[in-house]
């Protein structure tokens, strides 16, 4: 029926009239735009992934991609997040897409003209897989071709994340466009840099063992070593071990022999060293072991100097020890016995105690 004007008419409408009206458009709209129109429409103004795809990997070559790229560290700024959150509705992956298109959401969008049995009905998946064409795939269809890949693949420069940098500039990226001038591998670097390089450029700071040690000799530290600062014999065994004595040997292949050594290393020397002699040496809850031995009276020395010193008389078999300027022998458990046995009487017992000889030096 034709539609009713108020123009033409010349007064206002009735309510059979305008919903005649809009029954009337109703069905032209229907009657024209059907799902071929639709699709048509979107042919005409869009492209499908074939076409879109012949279109960037004929123009967008890895050369059109490194012409147009900036000196911009993607790595640290343009991650997955970062990809993400700059991603326009076209872009996103499957899971934003079914977080959206849920059965609410379909079910909000659907027509009361059909109940779901009838719908059923009559689009049934040979209808569908039919009129199907690239923009009207289903979920499980859309989300097999638009994977992650399909997403990277066609993201522009801005929006790469870590993975793909890593994988676009490898090793062998940035050797090929290192200049010869700035950059140097690693073999190139020790072919240059090598040991004698090094030391040519060594400060004294920053010297080897071996010049070191040309420098700290024996003469250098005793210089500089306090006076009343020693060593003990460990603490000096620890300190001058063989390496140590070899690393300042002379250097004709020769070295010290052992009366250059002791001529060089002589009681005064020790003495100088360790103290022995000279002051008071506290052995604490260690233990001295020597032997005090002189083979006769005659041997023992100034009793005066080494007042307080114990000795052992070999010729006589007693112990001595220093008092008053003078050597003192001791008497043993043996005499005592047999000048006891001896006496018969306390008048024997004290002559025969008078009788016990003394040191005769």
């Amino acid at each position: 029926m034709a539609i009713v004007f108020r123009s033409v008419k010349g007064s206002a409408l009735t309510h059979a009239e305008l919903d005649a009206n809009f029954t009337d458009l109703n069905n032209r709209v229907l009657a024209q735009i059907d799902s071929a129109s639709i699709i048509n429409m979107a042919k005409a103004n869009s492209l499908d992934s074939a076409e879109a795809v012949t279109l960037i990997t004929g123009t967008v070559d890895s050369n059109y991609i490194q012409a147009r790229q900036t000196n911009f560290d993607f790595t640290a700024t343009i991650d997955s997040a970062y990809v993400q959150a700059r991603q326009v509705d076209l872009q996103r992956d499957s899971n934003f897409i079914t977080n959206i298109i849920t059965t609410s959401y379909i079910r909000d969008r659907q027509t009361n003209n059909l109940d779901s049995a009838e719908t059923i009905a009559l689009i049934d998946s040979a209808y569908v897989q039919a009129r199907q064409v690239d923009l009207q795939r289903d979920s499980a269809f859309v989300t097999n071709i638009v994977d992650a890949a399909y997403v990277q693949a066609r993201q522009v420069d801005l929006q790469r994340d870590s993975a793909f940098i890593t994988s676009v500039i490898t090793p062998t990226y940035i050797q090929s466009n290192q200049t010869t001038f700035d950059f140097l591998d690693s073999a190139e670097t020790i072919a240059l840099i090598d040991s004698a390089y090094v030391q040519a450029r060594q400060v004294d700071l920053q010297r080897d063992s071996a010049f070191i040690t040309n420098i700290i000799d024996s003469s250098y530290v005793l210089a500089r070593a306090p006076s009343q600062d020693f060593l003990d014999s460990t603490e000096a065994i620890a300190l001058i071990d063989s390496s140590y004595v070899q690393a300042r040997q002379s250097n004709d292949g020769v070295g010290i022999d052992s009366a250059t050594a002791l001529s060089l290393i002589d009681s005064a020397h020790v003495t100088s060293k360790t103290g022995i002699g000279n002051n008071n040496i506290d052995f604490g809850a260690n233990r001295i072991t020597y032997a005090n031995l002189y083979d006769s009276e005659s041997l023992l020395p100034a009793a005066g100097t080494y007042h307080g010193m114990f000795a052992h008389v070999h010729a006589t078999g007693d112990a001595y020890f220093s008092h008053g300027g003078a050597w003192h022998k001791l008497i043993d458990m043996a005499q005592l016995k047999t000048t006891v046995a001896a006496a018969d009487s306390f008048g024997s017992f004290k002559t025969l105690i008078a009788g016990l000889t003394d040191y005769s030096g």
